[in-house]
C-alpha cells in the first residue's frame, strides 16, 4: 500500500464546490451547452424518423412491416435516444463540477495565501495538488512573496 501525503482525502470526502458562485456559473454554462445540443440532436433525429415514416407510408421504400410496428420502433428509438442524451447531460454536468474544481481550487488557494501575506503573516511556500491547473504559477507567486517579505522589513 502506498503512503498518502499529509492532508490527503479520498475522492468521496473532498470538497468539490470551493467557490460555488463561480463554479456553478461554469457548470450551468457547460450543462446548458450540453442540454441545448442534446435537444437539437433529439429534434433532428425525430425529424429524420418522421421523414422516413412518410417515405414508408408512401411506399417509396416498400412496405416491410405494418405502420403501427414502424411507429413502435420509432418511439422506442426516440425513447432510447432521450435516455442516452439525458445520461450524457448528467455526465457532462458532473464533469463540469470536477473540471471547475481543478480550475477554481488553485485560484482559491492563491487568494487565501495572498490575503495572509497582505495581512503580514508569514506563509509556507505555496504548492498545488497533483492534477491542478496552473502548475507553474506557485513558483512565481512564491518568488514574489519572498521578494515582498524581504523588502517589507
Amino acid at each position: 500500500m502506498t503512503k498518502r501525503p499529509a492532508g490527503y482525502l479520498p475522492w468521496y470526502k473532498r470538497k468539490y464546490c470551493i467557490e460555488p458562485k463561480v463554479q456553478l456559473k461554469l457548470v450551468f454554462l457547460l450543462g446548458g451547452i450540453a442540454l441545448v445540443s442534446s435537444i437539437l440532436i433529439c429534434v433532428l433525429a425525430y425529424e429524420r424518423i418522421m421523414k422516413l415514416e412518410s417515405l414508408y407510408m408512401g411506399y417509396l421504400i416498400g412496405p416491410v412491416f405494418a405502420p403501427e410496428t414502424f411507429r413502435a420502433i420509432a418511439n422506442s428509438l426516440m425513447l432510447r435516444l432521450i435516455i442516452i442524451v439525458s445520461a450524457m447531460s448528467v455526465v457532462f454536468t458532473l464533469l463540469g463540477v470536477y473540471l471547475t474544481h481543478k480550475l477554481v481550487g488553485p485560484i482559491w488557494k492563491l487568494e487565501r495565501e495572498l490575503r495572509k501575506v497582505v495581512s503580514g503573516e508569514k506563509i509556507d511556500p505555496i504548492g498545488f495538488r497533483r492534477g491542478d491547473e496552473f502548475r507553474d504559477l506557485p513558483v512565481l507567486i512564491n518568488q514574489l512573496v519572498e521578494f515582498y517579505q524581504k523588502n517589507r522589513k
